[in-house]
């Protein structure tokens, strides 16, 4: 699919060509990039790239700037992600879709803005760069009140709920490969920023800086929510430790109670002759009393140290 770019982005017709002031918008499968005779000398480069495309990152040479952009969809951070490559140059912008149709939404936003007119390739790729970022603050923001929520959570419980612990590895992993896509990104843009073969203007670099700053400024917001994570993991930790003090302290007391009726079993088990209580009229019932005494002073002994 071809498209012309002066202050909208248009269909471009059949073997129609680009005004002086229109920028070329190329969308195009994996195969067709393979099966074009243009762009000879960075081809092989590009589709070597393509061929295990799992990183974002951009390459500049003579007269283009190329490279490949894998993005996770933040719904679904595990599922499949958006694999393109991309070819630019000063009045070229070429898309190459991994999967065919899977940038139709991207063209569908990008389309119905507005621009100014005479726009580079380079300020429109730093548009689609943008636009696939867009609503990420947003999104890492309510990740964070939910982390936020998780800890509430963890503090008002009486017992440690063991689903938290997978929430937060599964969240702590999302996190992970979302701090590896935005240095990535941020990466990525500063290569582009740097303009070694002077293949952008001014007012390009600029935007692929401001680019840049954005996915870092979104790479550091990851961190910390990383770090807030492993906080309340410490912290869902020492609830656990906690829990299991307090089950022994528990096991402890019962344990303690019954020792010396234990005692008072082994006593008077061993059936010598000459044993008293044995021969009482009593003696069965007033062991019984004499236990309840036992077992209720020391329940009245832990009970006033706080030990249950």
């Amino acid at each position: 699919m071809k498209y012309f770019l002066d202050r909208k982005l248009k269909v471009a017709g059949e073997g129609e060509k680009p005004a002086e002031n229109e920028l070329e918008i190329q969308i195009i499968t994996e195969k067709e990039w393979e099966s074009g005779t243009e762009y000879r000398g960075h081809k092989r480069e590009l589709s070597r790239s393509m061929e295990y495309l799992q990183y974002c990152k951009a390459e500049t040479f003579g007269n283009c700037a190329l490279g490949t952009l894998s993005v996770p969809d933040k719904t679904d951070v595990w599922g499949t992600r958006l694999e393109m490559g991309y070819y630019l140059t000063e009045r070229q912008c070429i898309l190459i879709e991994k999967r065919q149709g899977e940038l139709d939404g991207l063209l569908k936003r990008l389309g119905e803005l507005e621009y100014d007119g005479r726009m580079g390739a380079g300020l429109f790729f730093a548009g689609v760069l943008n636009e696939l970022i867009r609503d990420d603050t947003i999104w890492l923001q309510k990740k964070e009140e939910h982390l936020m929520m998780l800890e509430d959570e963890l503090t008002k419980q009486d017992r440690v709920d063991r689903k938290i612990q997978e929430t937060l590895s599964s969240w702590r992993k999302e996190l992970m490969l979302l701090h590896a896509f935005y240095e990535q990104m941020a990466d990525m843009g500063e290569d582009i920023q740097e303009n070694t073969e002077g293949i952008f203007s001014a007012e390009e670099v600029a935007a692929f800086g401001r680019f840049a700053s954005r996915a870092d400024r979104l790479h550091d917001h990851v961190e910390m929510l990383r770090e807030y994570a492993t906080q309340i993991r410490e912290m869902y930790q020492e609830q656990m430790e906690l829990e299991q003090n307090r089950t022994m302290n528990l096991l402890t007391v019962v344990t303690t109670l019954f020792l010396p009726l234990s005692i008072l079993v082994g006593w008077y088990g061993m059936n010598f002759a000459y044993m008293p209580e044995l021969q009482w009229k009593y003696g069965y019932g007033g062991v019984i009393l004499f236990s309840i005494l036992i077992v209720a002073a020391e329940i009245y002994y832990f009970k006033k140290k706080k030990m249950f």
